[in-house]
């Protein structure tokens, strides 16, 4: 995965593999590797390695960009790690806003699928370890997940009616705790003042 990566950040890839080498790359390893079952630091570099591919070779990857959206979500989706979760909403988010960007065909069809991966991740109910070297907070994950959220006005109707209800289910009450439902509606109710 490192060599990989290393490969990846070179402009000649494309040309040196053909055009279509990025995808090949990307596709194998989203498609026939199962990075779920590797340990933090090598799903990790999957992810950067799939996030390089696609900030830098995206015109090699277009044609196949919803593809790629959907096996990166089959690939990668269930992610519990904080420092994985921050770059798997950024992978979402920069393939959201590239398929977004050129109109990739399929695009809305697989939305709703991107959405519910997406969506099991709120209320962000995360408390970082006692001197955490790593710094990530319940609020750094919430924003990185609205930052996704918010690349494609395509999660808008999605958005309103999960936020709705998540904000209904906090209000109505529920076996959680007094403190819980709290935080569940401020995250609720700054979710959908921030996509709005």
């Amino acid at each position: 995965l490192h060599g990989l990566s290393a490969l990846v950040r070179m402009p000649e890839l494309a040309t040196a593999l053909g055009g279509s080498g990025p995808l090949r790359i990307a596709s194998t390893l989203l498609e026939q590797c199962d990075v779920r079952s590797l340990v933090q630091a090598q799903r990790h570099a999957a992810m950067t390695l799939t996030l390089t591919l696609v900030r830098q070779h995206w015109p090699s990857l277009a044609a196949s960009g919803c593809r790629l959206l959907l096996s990166t979500v089959h690939a990668l989706d269930g992610e519990k790690d904080p420092r994985n979760l921050l770059l798997y909403f950024q992978l979402l988010r920069a393939l959201c806003e590239s398929c977004e960007a050129h109109q990739v065909g399929g695009f809305e069809e697989a939305i709703p699928e991107v959405f519910e991966s997406l969506s099991c991740y709120f209320p962000i109910a995360f408390t970082p370890p006692p001197n955490d070297p790593h710094q990530i907070s319940a609020h750094h994950l919430l924003q990185a997940l609205l930052r996704t959220l918010g690349s494609t006005a395509r999660f808008g109707p999605h958005a309103l009616k999960f936020f709705t209800e998540k904000l209904r289910e906090a209000t109505v009450g529920s076996d959680d705790s007094e403190d819980d439902a709290l935080t569940a509606r401020l995250q609720t109710l700054q979710s959908l003042a921030m996509l709005a």
